[in-house]
């Protein structure tokens, strides 16, 4: 009876230990990634931003922004530049809840000068997305970098023609991991979009007569 008792408490024990070592071996899932978005302009900050453009100023039907495929992820990206800075890498704990452009556009269709849908007349804002990676000068030292190529087009019936166009670079100085790299992004992307803001708004001081079919007459 007591050997009994004893094979079996020792197959018990066995079974255990075989059990817990397959929890190691791949028995327990993987913890999942952090997800990070980027952090909306507060309603009273964009409305100081939109103040600019004025009452009297443009209205651009925002196209979907553009974007090549190895940005259409959500996959959080980096590269290192002090080891091989042709190399792009990516984050394994942490990344976008959407692709980054989907979070910019989220950002950009906050203001008010830009319409959700599209006619004929309605000229349009086109952006495209070149660069949006976390650059490693040195393991504890980084930069978010955001690219973007923005183009004013006029209206369908008209042939949308360009009138206007321009590269928006911004840059900001983050730390030795993907959480620094999430809150210089969100820096950078608030400061593109308050830079776009200001030269839409310039457009119009400076080329009344190319944009005066972009502009809408609010009474």
């Amino acid at each position: 009876m007591y050997m009994k008792s004893f094979r079996s408490a020792f197959w018990l024990a066995l079974a255990a230990v075989l059990g817990l070592g397959g929890c190691f071996a791949g028995g327990v899932q993987k913890a999942e990634p952090a997800r990070y978005d980027l952090f909306v302009t507060p309603p009273t900050q964009a409305a100081a931003n939109r103040a600019a453009v004025g009452r009297d100023g443009l209205l651009l039907w925002l196209a979907e922004i553009e974007t090549p495929t190895w940005l259409d992820t959500a996959v959080m990206q980096y590269r290192l530049e002090y080891v091989e800075p042709r190399q792009r890498r990516s984050f394994v704990e942490s990344r976008w809840v959407a692709p980054p452009a989907a979070l910019l556009e989220q950002m950009v269709r906050r203001n008010e000068s830009f319409s959700g849908r599209q006619g004929m007349e309605d000229c349009q804002l086109h952006l495209a997305l070149e660069e949006f990676i976390q650059e490693f000068a040195a393991p504890d030292s980084s930069r978010a970098l955001i690219e973007v190529r923005v183009s004013v087009l006029g209206g369908k019936s008209r042939g949308m023609p360009l009138l206007a166009q321009r590269d928006f670079r911004q840059t900001q100085a983050a730390g030795g991991d993907a959480q620094s790299g999430v809150a210089a992004f969100a820096v950078s992307a608030r400061d593109l979009v308050a830079e776009l803001e200001r030269w839409l708004a310039g457009l119009q001081q400076e080329s009344p007569a190319l944009m005066a079919s972009c502009r809408a007459h609010v009474p």
